[in-house]
């Protein structure tokens, strides 16, 4: 528990996930998501559906990391 609270501390996370149409690994992350808030309520956590897979989920994510190294904002990123 200590360190999922040493981990949220003055850090955002953006899961990228899978198309929630071929998996269902959205979904579980979406849980895990309210699992986590419901302890951690200053948790700060975006769930992304790609509603892509394959080359088009890693250049989604390639483009993320980039806007990360540039210092752009989490709410860039998730809102790009």
């Amino acid at each position: 528990n200590s360190i999922l609270t040493d981990t949220f501390q003055g850090h955002s996370i953006i899961y990228i996930g899978f198309s929630s149409g071929l998996s269902n690994t959205l979904n579980s992350a979406l849980l895990a998501k309210k699992a986590i808030l419901e302890r951690h309520k200053s948790a700060d956590i975006s769930v992304i559906d790609t509603k892509g897979a394959t080359s088009g989920q890693g250049l989604l994510v390639h483009s993320a990391c980039n806007m990360l190294k540039q210092g752009r904002s989490k709410e860039d990123i998730v809102h790009w």
